[in-house]
């Protein structure tokens, strides 16, 4: 996606005065959102990924909720402690994508995060283990998972279908009766 599309898909969302299925917003003023990897674990889990919006406070004025940008204190910060944890503390190593830009004049920082793939699932937070660990989107929401969706994800995972999968490049002849 270009910067343009991404920009568009947030706007819109906060339009629509609520997360979705595909946009999370983290408040970032006072630093990197300690329970950023529990989105992380969940857009991993849903085909296409999701959006983190740093940057963005919930206000709750007048009984209804609203999403207004705040900006970030320090974008090199976010980044760099985002990718620390993609990469050190998830079960899996994620390469979110970055974009940067302004809504309404305040700077925000937009993170990607691809799905993961299924040899890989469920993707979770190593410090707390699996399933704890290991969140899906429901809606605008990151759930723990359930004991069912854990059995779907490993029973799904290629890596427990070795025994039973070809080696690449290879036919049936290349096999001897031995």
């Amino acid at each position: 996606m270009t910067e343009s599309q991404v920009k568009e898909i947030i706007i819109r969302t906060l339009k629509l005065s609520s997360e979705t299925s595909t946009v999370e917003f983290k408040d970032a003023r006072g630093g990197f959102p300690k329970d950023a990897w529990k989105t992380i674990s969940s857009f991993s889990h849903r085909p296409g990924g999701g959006y983190i919006v740093f940057g963005v406070k919930e206000d709750r004025a007048d009984g209804k909720t609203q999403f207004v940008p705040a900006g970030i204190s320090d974008t090199a910060t976010i980044q760099e402690k985002m990718g620390d944890l993609c990469n050190t503390n998830m079960s899996v190593v994620i390469r979110p994508e970055y974009f940067f830009f302004e809504i309404e004049n305040i700077q925000v920082l937009v993170a990607y995060i691809p799905e993961c793939p299924d040899q890989f699932k469920p993707c979770y937070y190593k410090p707390v283990g699996m399933p704890n660990g290991a969140f899906v989107r429901d809606g605008n929401t990151d759930r723990k998972i359930t004991d069912e969706e854990m059995r779907r994800f490993l029973d799904s995972a290629k890596l427990s279908k070795f025994d039973t999968s070809r080696a690449p490049d290879t036919v049936l002849e290349d096999l001897s009766i031995e």
